[in-house]
């Protein structure tokens, strides 16, 4: 601490002692407003130093050192595997770049901050799991728990949210997004952003404060709709569709004042997003007034380029990205030389950019590190690292958590009875209080015992990627929080793997069957890995991976047995996309409570054990429709990606929704979803009614719908109630219905209220015929219901 201490001062006394020139230039006067600091400094700035802004050498500070000591460098990600090492590391290259460039410009610090901020930090349920609360509150205060502790350790952006609209579960990088459904995404953006920078923080030329960081959101566009469902696989997608669905997100996002946007790897209709110049420029910049903010390269995308065989070279590569619109060349090893923007200079000497690109891309990157205050304070207070993953934190993990686990089934054929809320009394020998229960913890996801090669991957699978975890920061196994929860309300607790997730060895099983038959309860706790789920790992199946199945199918043969005392069997998924069930999604029947939790977060665990046993009530709902098979992946199951089948329609095809939808039917099977999007239960049972609509005075959300909501059930409980839209007859087929509205609720028993839900312009607007977007004159069909494949209740509205 009295080394960055010490640092800190030798940077002020170098610019206030040794340097007075550059102290008293405009661009370091913080009571000027960021445009004359910006144009201030680019005038004095050669084209080296313009265009060593442009470059993030990823984790790679010996580069950095070697190439841009004289320069100065726009970016480096932050260093370190602790925070005290990420701060002392941070300010010494702030450090090393002040002194040693002419200019004095600092470094911005970049972090991956989806679900955490940095290591000995908070770890937050990952996006998937924060799609699922329905809850904007929620969002907007992890973003700001995340900004608050990135802020601590020096970060100056935060590659967060996510806005990848993965319509595909074979994708493996589900569980980074929010959801597939663009309404739900767009509130989730605009949640994000203000978190994230503020509430003053949404002009792209205004000061930050030092709670906050910029938000960079990522990837742009259409990341998670490639062919196939590989990464990086081209994505064939329709001028309206892209506009309607994968862009809107975006939309929201820049219109709210993020700051930054990571392009992705992929084409979109034969064309490498970072080259498209239509696309970065025309929409992002023009049309969704982004033209401040900073755009970066994904990993070393820009020299792919070459390899897509749109650019003949480096040079030409650099050159078709910049003027695409991409401002930092994100450098993620490999030789330097293949390095893109390394190649500007070459690029301009052959006429390929002119100055003036250079110098918008330059302003760009400066404007970002001005709006952090960097130029103002360069080093960071070693004393804010109390902050990291306090109990605040702590407790927003946790109920961010239970905000989103969402429970898909919860009834004991046998019994005929809901099994959730637990009633513990009904497993006690003799009605007997002290009488023990018996719980039996089973699943590779459950627990370490006989982990491959010593790693707890039941702790890495609950965390998620893209974390920023240590072991300063702790997170238990879900049999480790049943041992520590229930212990004392006399239960007896025991854990069988069952099986490993990444191969298919079957050794195991014969004690997990031992393990159930002696239990009253048995929770299987399975899903999938970050291997089998996670970048680069994009799945031909759905399927639950390894021998998951067999396990599951032996315990379930365990429930039927007569020497068993296994009473009800429960299945908590900690997963990372959609998981079946083998052909027709059988082993379902058997299974009374089925709770999925998508990469839950530090607070997962605990959160499972107090659902499942403890009586605390889950209140997610999907972001994700749920396919019963992998034939179904872009089928059917989404309403925002089904065109009205008027053809279905005429020819009387008996296969429908309870809202009217028709579905033309696989020959083998149906093409309805497993599970709606949306869908959820809850411990409340409740009914609709009343539906109303009417115009507002207000632009921005002009009009309010309403519906009475009643809780008919034996307990209290949390609704999401929702609202679809069906457009007024235009001069192209539209979708059968997408989301404009939803509001969380919570109900006692028998309690009834009014919910009154404001519907967004942004989200009621479409684009219409010639491709303009508005709110299109005529009739409009609103549909309430507590998920898409259940809204009967249905009310009118007209604009004209």
């Amino acid at each position: 601490m009295h080394h960055m201490m010490a640092s800190t001062v030798s940077v002020l006394v170098l610019l206030a002692s040794t340097l007075p020139d550059v102290c008293s230039q405009l661009y370091m006067d913080p009571t000027q407003p960021i445009p004359s600091r910006v144009a201030d400094l680019v005038k004095q700035m050669t084209t080296d130093e313009k265009i060593a802004q442009l470059f993030e050498p990823y984790s790679n500070p010996i580069y950095a050192h070697e190439h841009y000591a004289k320069t100065g460098v726009g970016w480096l990600s932050l260093p370190g595997s602790n925070p005290n090492e990420a701060i002392l590391g941070r300010n010494k290259e702030q450090e090393f770049f002040m002194n040693s460039s002419r200019l004095h410009i600092p470094v911005g610090f970049t972090q991956e901050t989806l679900h955490s901020a940095a290591k000995g930090g908070s770890v937050f349920p990952m996006p998937a799991t924060q799609g699922c609360t329905w809850n904007t509150t929620t969002i907007n205060q992890i973003a700001q728990a995340i900004a608050l502790e990135a802020s601590a350790v020096g970060v100056t952006v935060g590659f967060s949210p996510v806005l990848n609209m993965i319509t595909d579960p074979r994708f493996g990088r589900l569980s980074e997004g929010f959801s597939e459904e663009p309404t739900l995404s767009s509130a989730y953006a605009r949640a994000s952003v203000s978190g994230l920078q503020g509430d003053n923080g949404g002009g792209p030329l205004t000061y930050l404060d030092n709670k906050h960081i910029l938000s960079l959101a990522k990837h742009y566009a259409a990341y998670g709709s490639e062919a196939g469902g590989l990464n990086a696989a081209p994505a064939q997608i329709s001028e309206r569709a892209l506009r309607e669905i994968y862009l809107k997100p975006w939309r929201a996002f820049a219109m709210s004042g993020g700051r930054g946007v990571m392009v992705s790897h992929e084409t979109i209709n034969y064309m490498p997003c970072h080259a498209n110049s239509w696309l970065i420029n025309d929409i992002l910049r023009n049309e969704f007034n982004f033209s401040h903010g900073i755009s970066i390269s994904d990993c070393n995308d820009i020299g792919v380029l070459v390899e897509y065989r749109v650019a003949n070279n480096a040079s030409q590569a650099a050159a078709k990205a910049l003027r695409a619109g991409l401002d930092i060349d994100l450098m993620c090893g490999g030789s330097p030389d293949k390095w893109s923007f390394n190649n500007l200079r070459d690029a301009l000497d052959a006429g390929l950019v002119t100055e003036d690109d250079i110098d918008t891309a330059c302003s760009r990157v400066l404007a970002a590190k001005f709006a952090s205050r960097l130029f103002d304070t360069p080093m960071t207070d070693p004393s804010r690292v109390s902050t990291l993953n306090n109990s605040q934190h702590r407790a927003l993990a946790y109920d961010a958590a239970i905000e989103g686990l969402v429970l898909l089934k919860n009834f004991d054929e046998k019994n005929r009875e809901k099994v959730l809320p637990l009633r513990q009394e009904k497993y006690r020998r003799h009605h007997d209080p002290q009488s023990p229960i018996s719980l039996a913890i089973i699943g590779p996801n459950g627990g370490c015992d006989h982990a491959k090669k010593g790693v707890c991957d039941s702790v890495t699978n609950m965390l998620g990627p893209y974390t920023q975890h240590n072991a300063d920061v702790e997170v238990k196994t879900v049999y480790q929080a049943a041992v520590d929860s229930l212990a004392q309300n006399n239960y007896w607790v025991n854990f069988s793997r069952g099986c490993n997730i990444d191969d298919t060895n079957t050794d195991m099983i014969a004690e997990a069957v031992d393990t159930a038959r002696r239990s009253d309860i048995a929770i299987l706790v399975l899903g999938d890995s970050l291997h089998s789920c996670g970048e680069w790992s994009d799945r031909d199946s759905l399927d639950l991976p390894g021998a998951q199945l067999q396990l599951l199918e032996a315990v379930i043969n365990v429930t039927r047995a007569n020497n068993s005392e296994l009473q009800n069997l429960m299945v908590a998924l900690v997963n990372g996309r959609p998981a079946t069930f083998g052909p027709n999604n059988a082993l379902l029947d058997s299974i009374d409570v089925l709770l999925v939790a998508f990469r839950p977060g530090q607070m997962g665990a605990q959160a499972l054990v107090d659902v499942l046993m403890l009586g605390v009530e889950p209140r997610g709902r999907l972001a994700q429709s749920w396919p019963r098979n992998v034939g179904q992946v872009h089928g059917a199951a989404s309403p925002w990606l089904q065109q009205i089948r008027g053809k279905w329609i005429a020819n009387g095809r008996s296969q429908a929704d309870p809202d009217g939808r028709i579905y033309d039917p696989y020959v083998d099977g149906p093409s309805t979803p497993l599970f709606y999007f949306g869908f959820g239960l809850s411990h409340g049972t409740f009914n609709y009614s009343n539906a109303k609509a009417a115009l507002t005075d207000d632009n921005e959300q002009p009009v309010e719908a309403s519906v009475i909501v009643h809780n008919t059930g034996k307990s209290a409980g949390t609704e999401v109630v929702q609202v679809y839209m069906q457009d007024p007859v235009v001069g192209h087929v539209r979708y059968w219905k997408r989301l404009v509205g939803f509001e969380k609720i919570f109900l006692e028993k028998d309690e009834s209220r009014t919910v009154k839900i404001p519907l967004r312009m942004d989200d009621i607007a479409m684009y219409d015929d010639d491709m303009n977007f508005r709110v299109v004159e005529g009739m409009y069909t609103l549909r309430f219901g507590s998920h898409s494949g259940i809204d009967t209740l249905t009310t009118q509205i007209t604009f004209k």
